[in-house]
């Protein structure tokens, strides 16, 4: 409590410009709260929607309209472009591969130390037949993500497409050390790289070349 003598009156100015500032702290966090309610609304609507759907991309585009900065709703659409382009039976997963790296290098623009816009374009150019330009996406993620086992392990299988089975080995077996439980996809691929890289260095033909064109 303070005596009348300690007492400040504010004069109109003042109280014209308090009102102002309040006023406008009032709208911006109304505007935010708008933003907000309604991301979480589309976003929540499209969990039910089936999975990597046109209608499942349709609500998380509503959803980024309302908060067009959140990079995880541009990832989530371009996730679905890339399943749908993997699906396609090859009419037009090129188109939906595109539209699945414009979304991932949304995702990167709003939030650059993501590892896993960069993962996901790596996997997608590498569906699309454009391994080499792959390659930059690929170490961008292990750079961001050095110890995450899943990102690892994807480099390796990025090394089983373009059929480097050295390479691959390499990775997987990171990919096991960094894991707390053995990592299946690495354990996986491992079966497949080991028989290609003893075959390899024992001059053998791969046994689907051994018996071709013979009587079995």
């Amino acid at each position: 409590f303070a005596t009348k003598r300690y007492w400040w009156r504010a004069r109109w100015p003042v109280q014209w410009g308090a009102t102002v500032v309040l006023g406008g702290l009032m709208a911006y966090l109304t505007m935010q709260a708008w933003r907000r309610g309604g991301e979480t609304l589309w976003t929540a609507r499209a969990e039910y929607k089936p999975v990597f759907s046109a209608e499942q991309i349709a609500a998380l585009e509503k959803a980024r309209a309302c908060e067009p900065n959140n990079y995880l709703t541009a990832y989530n659409i371009g996730e679905c472009y890339r399943i749908q382009s993997q699906e396609d039976g090859g009419t037009n997963y090129m188109e939906l591969g595109q539209k699945a790296l414009d979304y991932y290098a949304l995702g990167l623009r709003l939030n650059p130390v993501d590892a896993y816009c960069q993962l996901r374009s790596g996997m997608c150019l590498d569906w699309l037949g454009r391994s080499p330009a792959a390659e930059k996406f690929y170490a961008a993620a292990e750079e961001r993500d050095p110890n995450g086992n899943f990102v690892v392990a994807n480099v390796g299988w990025h090394y089983v497409n373009v059929g480097d089975y050295a390479a691959a080995r390499q990775w997987f077996l990171r990919a096991n050390k960094l894991g707390v439980w053995r990592n299946e996809m690495s354990k996986n691929y491992l079966g497949i790289c080991e028989p290609k890289l003893v075959d390899k260095a024992s001059g053998r033909l791969p046994i689907q070349f051994y018996y071709n064109g013979k009587d079995n």
